[in-house]
């Protein structure tokens, strides 16, 4: 039995404030999917982290070890299966804490684990959309820049952006403790920071998905104009940005389907809140839940975009398998003769 009711499955959260004592028919609906959300989410959890992490691992290991070591956007990529492989862990931990696993009784997880599901995302998102954007900005040049073809720049872009997310994102790590209560330790808002976080929540909103979902629109409608109002398709698609246009398109493509709504949606509870002073409904509650689901699954998808929109990632992958192989065969030792009696 997955769960019994909302406080087993602990899916109303601490932020949204609601009363759950007087409920109609029509709130009992949303209640009873509330419940199936829940469930859902105790089986396929574990398994989005298992597949994303391997995933990411996988990946990681086929950019640092080929020939694509040297491209510039494979630092990129590699940052993002990085990010991949913490923000899955930080859902692990809120999984086993909902599961009744003490994981907060550990000193400092509580802040570290509130800090890496800002960092991660921040990170993971802002990485595409840089790279969307430097496509952009090297498609208009006849000839490419010098320093998109370095791995050393990359490298500089990657760490310049894990930088300003630890800055944006450090005050996490002393606005948050875990509190002992009589039913384990829990992870909460230092009751002298609640107003100043409720600022903040909306400063968090803005950086981790408003302003990647119009990056990402504006990128989608620029490549639009350019493929069918003004014909220039072959222009477009060039050699030297043919496959990682491939992956950031996936990218987009992906966000719009899986972050974008998420994005929406708290969007519009925020403005609710703060304009019209309206406190989350059930329906608003239940849809946010769902959509958050598909917020964990964009975590686990990406990490294997690479092997399903580049042709060049697979012959890589080919080529470190078949050496990986032909080496293991190599260092074997001869199988000793046998006896003559």
């Amino acid at each position: 039995m997955c769960c019994r009711d909302l406080a087993s499955c602990q899916m109303i959260q601490t932020r949204w404030k609601m009363n759950l004592t007087v409920l109609d028919q029509g709130t009992k609906d949303y209640t009873n999917f509330l419940l199936m959300i829940a469930c859902v989410e105790t089986y396929l959890v574990p398994i989005l982290v298992y597949v994303g992490i391997f995933g990411s691992i996988f990946t990681t290991v086929v950019l640092t070890q080929t020939r694509l070591k040297k491209k510039f956007f494979s630092h990129f990529l590699v940052g993002t299966c990085i990010s991949s492989i913490g923000f899955l862990s930080t859902l692990m931990v809120n999984w086993l804490f909902q599961k009744g696993v003490p994981v907060y009784i550990l000193t400092g997880l509580c802040q570290i684990n509130i800090f890496c599901s800002l960092f991660f995302p921040f990170l993971s998102f802002w990485l595409s959309a840089v790279s969307a954007i430097l496509i952009l900005f090297d498609l208009h040049r006849v000839k490419s820049l010098k320093w998109m073809n370095s791995p050393t720049a990359s490298k500089c872009w990657v760490i310049g952006l894990a930088i300003l997310s630890f800055t944006l994102f450090s005050y996490k790590t002393w606005t948050y403790s875990s509190v002992p209560t009589s039913s384990g330790d829990i992870c909460i808002v230092i009751r002298e920071n609640e107003q100043a976080m409720e600022i903040m929540s909306i400063v968090d909103l803005l950086l981790i998905l408003c302003l990647p979902s119009i990056t990402f629109l504006t990128f989608d409608l620029y490549l639009l104009f350019r493929v069918i109002i003004t014909k220039r398709q072959v222009k477009l698609y060039r050699r030297r940005h043919k496959e990682v246009l491939k992956i950031v398109m996936c990218y987009c493509i992906f966000f719009h389907l899986l972050v974008s709504p998420r994005a929406i949606s708290t969007t519009w509870v925020t403005i609710n809140k703060w304009v019209y002073g309206q406190t989350i409904s059930m329906p608003e509650l239940a849809v946010n839940n769902a959509l958050q689901l598909l917020f964990y699954l964009y975590f686990a998808i990406t990490p294997i975009i690479p092997i399903i929109a580049s042709s060049k990632f697979r012959r890589n992958l080919q080529t470190l398998w078949s050496n990986g192989c032909r080496n293991n065969l190599a260092l074997q030792p001869l199988r000793p003769a046998s006896p003559n009696f």
